[in-house]
């Protein structure tokens, strides 16, 4: 066969292959919001908390000022930190706008 026809083989070929590797869609859960009433800006504030795959009541509360952007990064910091036990279970609060 003539490189031609090696090379069209070869389309047919990796066109035939399954797809393994294909996109498909997951449900991902971050955190959940709450609301709470603040007495102090005579207001309702919404946050988004996110708990420690290791959560324990009573534990700290990293609050994030900046979390429109960075909290996704934080939150897969901490697990890492948590899970390697490098950090005691924290959770994680922002507030949303």
């Amino acid at each position: 066969m003539n490189a031609r026809w090696l090379s069209l083989l070869g389309i047919l070929a990796l066109c035939a292959a399954p797809q393994g590797a294909a996109a498909r869609d997951i449900n991902l859960t971050i955190g959940k919001q709450e609301t709470l009433d603040s007495n102090i800006l005579s207001e309702k504030c919404d946050i988004l908390i996110a708990e420690s795959s290791h959560f324990q009541p009573g534990a700290p509360v990293l609050v994030l000022l900046d979390a429109e952007m960075t909290f996704r990064t934080v939150k897969a910091i901490i697990d890492h930190l948590v899970n390697t036990g490098r950090l005691p279970p924290v959770s994680i609060a922002e507030q949303l706008f």
